[in-house]
């Protein structure tokens, strides 16, 4: 969530542990990847000896809400992690999620799953809520109708809510000295709430019953004493069925009223077809919820809806073009000097080169919000060098269309260096650039046409 909500995410952002000692984000997202990555391979020299590290591609799945400079974060985290940057795509949960759901047979259901249909997924996973809208193409090949929404409406804010009626029920500071002194049971703890949160049971009896560790209880008991209060011998938590749906509530409002605002759009009003995946997709509150308050759905909730997002990357990783096209959720293009026009440039953008009047900061746009851009398109352009080593500033907006880069809500994503032979003047060097944004990471590809020599370019989003 830290990558989600940091606005000006850098390479030195700083993250608390849970007892709020700050340390550098990078470092634990490398060290968790590293663990992942190790476990891995650990298990295919016991199951599969022979096989080769070289042979796996690498997936990632990020919630397609994040923006781009989280997903720069994830990678190079994983590229330090030991994981080869070659071999490595991110994938956007929601989407993976739809594929792996497009190969499944959902009996009565399965009609409203059939091709050329239109649905909506929400993948409502720990810390985000993705709503993405789908369409089913032939061969189980999908592709984007509208770009990603969605907000911080997942599980753990559930978590959250239920550490805060616990601290009310046994007292304030007990679970903090748990955390301090007993972790390993706090997060027992934490992981018996997760379970009960996903049961059937939870959210039918009346009253639900759950185990508390031992340690818990004695700093409850000795704290109260202390002031003269009393909380008894059980080590048992009786939740009233009132105070459950409190839990859930305010997450789950908020992702309902993102919903009803969604529909009303033009290009989703029609859709009726709700595909719910991600851990606490399994909640039946949440379920019955999407039910009562979005009348005339379709909600399809496919077995181990958890694993969906795991299964799709899989066969995703194994066919990146299943995903034939995406809808941009920004402008983008970059910075260029046009000839001055004094009927339509400001005359403070005016500046003179050789002897001619440019206009500077203009935005020359290469694709629109909300454009749908097919996985394989490529937008080329073509440059002449002033320099050995030359810049291109590329920008973004919401704003389908915007003139200059100086704009409010234009934003500078980054600059790309190109660099120029030696061998060649630079008069006569031509810098063909290919930029590809249907990809779930923006991708460049420069070519020197005098030279052919090609190369990867990699634009730094990070502060």
């Amino acid at each position: 969530m830290m990558l989600h909500t940091t606005k000006a995410l850098s390479r030195h952002t700083i993250v608390e542990d849970i007892e709020g000692k700050p340390y550098p984000a990078m470092d634990i997202f490398t060290l968790a990847i590293k663990y992942l990555h190790g476990h891995l391979l650990d298990t295919f020299k016991q199951r599969i000896p022979d096989m080769k590290e070289t042979d796996i591609q690498y997936i990632i799945t990020v919630p397609a809400i994040w923006d781009i400079a989280a997903k720069q974060f994830m990678r190079e985290a994983a590229v330090k992690a030991g994981i080869d940057g070659e071999r490595l795509e991110m994938a956007y949960e929601s989407e993976v999620a739809a594929i792996w759901c497009s190969w499944l047979n959902y009996g009565s259901a399965s009609k409203e799953m059939e091709t050329p249909s239109k649905y909506m997924v929400i993948d409502l996973g720990g810390g985000t809520a993705d709503v993405s809208i789908i369409q089913k193409l032939p061969a189980n090949h999908v592709k984007v109708i509208h770009k990603a929404s969605g907000g911080a409406w997942g599980g753990i804010y559930v978590d959250q809510n239920f550490l805060v009626y616990l601290d009310n029920v046994l007292g304030k500071g007990v679970l903090e000295e748990l955390r301090k002194c007993h972790i390993q049971d706090y997060f027992e703890l934490i992981r018996e709430f997760e379970t009960k949160k996903r049961s059937n049971t939870f959210h039918t009896s009346q009253v639900c019953i759950m185990r508390l560790p031992f340690s818990l209880m004695e700093i409850a008991r000795k704290r109260n004493a202390a002031s003269g209060k009393s909380i008894g011998q059980s080590d048992k938590l009786r939740i009233n069925q009132s105070d459950v749906k409190t839990l859930f509530s305010e997450p789950v409002s908020s992702l309902i009223d993102h919903i009803k605002d969604f529909r009303k759009l033009d290009t989703v009003n029609d859709i009726n077809t709700v595909l719910l995946v991600g851990g606490c997709s399994e909640s039946t509150y949440v379920q019955q919820r999407l039910r009562d308050e979005l009348p005339g759905i379709t909600l399809i909730v496919p077995e181990d809806a958890g694993l969906a997002v795991l299964k799709g990357a899989v066969l995703f990783g194994h066919n990146p073009s299943i995903v034939a096209s995406r809808v941009m959720a920004h402008t983008y293009g970059i910075a260029v000097n046009n000839y001055f026009d004094e009927k339509k440039h400001p005359s403070e953008l005016i500046t003179l080169y050789k002897g001619k009047c440019f206009a500077i900061n203009c935005f020359e746009i290469y694709v629109k919000v909300n454009e749908e851009i097919r996985v394989d398109q490529e937008v080329v352009r073509y440059f002449k060098p002033a320099d050995r080593q030359s810049h291109i500033e590329v920008y973004r907006t919401m704003s389908d269309k915007p003139e200059y880069t100086i704009e409010p809500g234009c934003e500078l994503l980054g600059k790309l260096e190109i660099n120029s032979t030696d061998s060649v003047p630079l008069t006569d060097q031509r810098i063909e650039v290919h930029f590809m944004f249907g990809h779930t990471e923006l991708l460049i590809k420069v070519k020197n046409v005098h030279t052919g020599e090609e190369t990867t370019l990699a634009l730094d989003c990070l502060k």
